[in-house]
């Protein structure tokens, strides 16, 4: 416990170097040149918690590898370009299971046009851990925040959600496409998106990062959100590792996103304030936030 509180003093000194966004948003922003800003990310995948270890499959969690980070660069309107990939290979794993692993990693790359740089790789007693650093671009007109939400603005979700959680996380055959990347680019180019986040962590926490970091408040339609096959509230709410696109919009663009988009509420005035408006128009106020891999830890420790 001493340990993780040192990393988490260590982020936060991070926090007092130059950056267009500050720690704890989707992608580390910083001036690249007279167009656009950098974006850096990562994201770290274990065995047991993210995936479970079926050599077979082992392509898939690749996929799933790349996926996870190319989603919080598309999160913030940009475009990937870069990875680095470092593994921790438990002992006993095979030839066949790291070609496998690299087989997955590279198909990703390849749909999402994404060149592999480097990384390292080194051994462990267990289990399998996959982290990868990602770097991309964006225009800085394009610049999607998770602040920048206002009064009045409609919020939209790209996709369905809750799939994930409902099918207890399986690592599904492509899960490279189920990244809306056709719809983020559409938004970004032709929305005036006011703010934007990816729902990696469940749809409620999602909303509580756009609602604290733009200082307001939100009401969702129950019956508005849209449900995966199998899934209900719950999973939608507080699962995870669904990969869809959460961001608000003023109303002058409801016309041009009414199609393909789904509207599941407004933006309000009370301040990180989440209200769930029932099927009977009863109204509650939302107080869990998602999957919480912080909360897992203080949890167990206890």
């Amino acid at each position: 416990m001493t340990k993780l509180l040192k990393e988490l003093k260590f982020l936060s000194a991070l926090d007092k170097y130059p950056s267009i966004e500050g720690i704890g948003d989707d992608c580390f922003v910083s001036p690249f040149d007279e167009q656009h800003y950098q974006l850096i990310s990562t994201d770290m995948l274990v065995e047991g918690n993210h995936f479970p270890f079926q050599e077979k499959q082992l392509d898939r969690v690749g996929l799933k590898a790349v996926t996870v980070n190319v989603s919080d660069i598309l999160a913030k309107g940009g475009k990937p370009e870069s990875i680095f990939v470092s593994l921790a290979l438990p002992e006993g794993f095979t030839e066949e299971s790291f070609d496998n692993l690299y087989l997955g990693l590279n198909e990703a790359c390849i749909y999402f046009n994404v060149k592999i740089r480097g990384g390292d790789i080194t051994s462990t007693k267990g289990p399998l851990v996959i982290n990868i650093t990602i770097v991309g671009k964006v225009n800085k007109n394009n610049l999607a925040k998770r602040s920048g939400a206002k009064v009045g603005d409609n919020v939209y979700v790209t996709g369905k959600l809750g799939g994930a959680s409902a099918h207890q996380y399986e690592i599904g055959p492509d899960y490279h496409t189920m990244l809306p990347v056709e719809k983020i680019d559409y938004i970004v180019n032709h929305i005036r998106v006011t703010s934007m986040t990816d729902i990696s962590d469940g749809l409620a926490r999602s909303l509580f990062d756009i609602t604290k970091s733009s200082n307001v408040g939100v009401v969702i339609d129950e019956a508005e959100i849209p449900l995966a096959e199998d899934a209900i509230l719950e999973n939608a709410l507080n699962g995870g590792e669904d990969y869809q696109i959460l961001f608000t919009a003023p109303t002058e663009y409801a016309g041009n996103l009414q199609k393909d988009f789904y509207y599941i509420g407004k933006i309000t005035k009370e301040k990180a304030t989440i209200v769930i408006k029932g099927p009977d128009k009863t109204e509650r106020l939302l107080e869990t936030f998602g999957y919480d891999h912080f909360n897992r830890i203080i949890k167990e420790k206890k």
